[in-house]
């Protein structure tokens, strides 16, 4: 939902309207945290386990990343919130570096 330009999208459990790198962090903290940070590298794939949360930063801008099924994916795709997320900050060519 975009409010005078800006996306947003409600977060239930505080029942208000936030912008999407709160609503990110918001839903990490709900769940164990940011289990890696926020980084701009991958961390050691023996170390990490199901459902393990990070912030990738790339050069286009940022992605919530969650470890799913053996591989790390957009949280968006295991949660699939809202198609605006696939695109916001770097979500939309976090793989590419």
């Amino acid at each position: 939902m975009e409010f005078a330009g800006e996306q947003k999208a409600w977060h239930a459990k505080s029942k208000q309207w936030l912008d999407l790198r709160e609503f990110w962090l918001a839903y990490a903290q709900e769940n164990n945290g940011l289990t890696w940070g926020i980084r701009d590298s991958y961390p050691p794939f023996e170390q990490v386990e199901e459902f393990d949360t990070m912030i990738m930063q790339t050069p286009d801008g940022e992605c919530l990343l969650e470890f799913f099924h053996q591989r790390w994916r957009k949280a968006n795709d295991v949660r699939r919130w809202d198609k605006a997320f696939d695109s916001f900050s770097g979500c939309a060519t976090v793989f590419e570096y």
